[in-house]
């Protein structure tokens, strides 16, 4: 799984609390299901496929940070493989 980097540059604390909310978030959503209707407003929860593919993001910050995680940037000069300069 590729892993974004949107959630890189924000604190350990935050990261953190993000990835205990999501992780909360996926025991409620499987117990009351992603969407619901109250008194005629409709409620609905991202799916638990956004949910897991954001732990992965926050996991892949926090390690950054914590420097269990490397980030690898690779150059590409060559503009006959594309994305190159010209």
């Amino acid at each position: 799984m590729a892993v974004k980097t949107s959630l890189v540059g924000l604190s350990l604390t935050g990261l953190v609390a993000l990835r205990d909310a999501l992780e909360a978030g996926i025991i409620a959503g499987v117990v009351r299901g992603t969407s619901y209707t109250i008194a005629g407003r409709s409620f609905s929860f991202p799916t638990l496929e956004s949910m897991v593919s954001t732990i992965h993001e926050a996991n892949y910050a926090i390690g950054l940070l914590s420097g269990t995680t490397s980030m690898n940037v690779r150059a590409n000069f060559n503009p006959a493989i594309g994305r190159g300069s010209r």
